[in-house]
């Protein structure tokens, strides 16, 4: 594309000919263009999808940061064999999966889905959680880490769905 100034020149050459010869110019020709811009930036709005996943995240993060501190309490309270921890810390996990559950399923159906067999597999390690606090059973506490493992690997294919989703990176599973 052309600046304003030659096409001004050009349409004024094109005008000029247009007269033929008997044209009478003045002396001097200046040919002046106000082309002022005033600019603004303005950062570009966000998609609707980025918003409505803000929005989302918003609500449902520290739902998310309780699992993964329940997660931590859990392998902890394993490790040490003691059943009061791992009791308190299954009961974390209820309120933290109970929580996020009630906010989905997220406006990213494929952020949904993972999420989802996150949310299935941490309710199944909570009940065998549950049951191995109560009988201490390693069994069944075994099943429980299993199924912990198995969620966190969905909520870190969650996380880089969100991080796409977000524009930006997140920190889950």
């Amino acid at each position: 594309m052309l600046p304003p100034r030659m096409l001004v020149a050009g349409i004024t050459a094109v005008v000029l000919t247009g007269c033929g010869s008997t044209a009478i110019l003045p002396m001097k020709t200046s040919i002046v263009t106000n082309t002022a811009i005033d600019t603004v930036t303005v950062a570009p709005s966000p998609p609707p999808m980025q918003q409505s996943m803000r929005t989302w995240w918003n609500q449902v993060q520290d739902h998310v940061g309780a699992i993964q501190s329940a997660g931590m309490d859990v392998a902890s309270a394993a490790e040490a064999h003691d059943a009061g921890a791992l009791s308190a810390a299954c009961a974390k996990y209820h309120d933290g999966v109970a929580g996020l559950q009630g906010h989905m399923p997220p406006p990213d159906p494929a952020l949904a889905a993972e999420l989802q067999a996150a949310l299935s597999d941490y309710d199944v390690a909570m009940h065998f959680c549950v049951e191995a606090t109560s009988d201490l059973d390693d069994n069944e506490l075994h099943h429980s880490l299993e199924f912990l493992r198995s969620a966190s690997a969905a909520m870190r294919r969650a996380a880089a769905i969100l991080d796409r989703d977000l524009g930006e990176p997140v920190q889950i599973g």
